[in-house]
């Protein structure tokens, strides 16, 4: 059980120091996110092309 507890302790220094090195390479954590949430939904906007209005393959429908 104290392994683990070491291990949790550990990870949370770390993250902490990372969180730090953010703020000092530019502005806050937050606005580091932010702007990478931003990044990812220009990706999915280039990535989604509209789709040609024609029947899947598999559902035809019998006239």
């Amino acid at each position: 059980k104290e392994t683990i507890q070491k291990h949790a302790t550990k990870r949370k220094t770390e993250r902490k120091t990372a969180e730090k090195k953010i703020q000092k390479n530019n502005g806050t954590a937050k606005e580091q996110t932010q702007e990478i949430g931003e990044r990812r939904q220009a990706a999915r906007k280039t990535r989604s092309k509209p789709q040609p209005n024609k029947p899947v393959k598999g559902r035809r429908t019998l006239y």
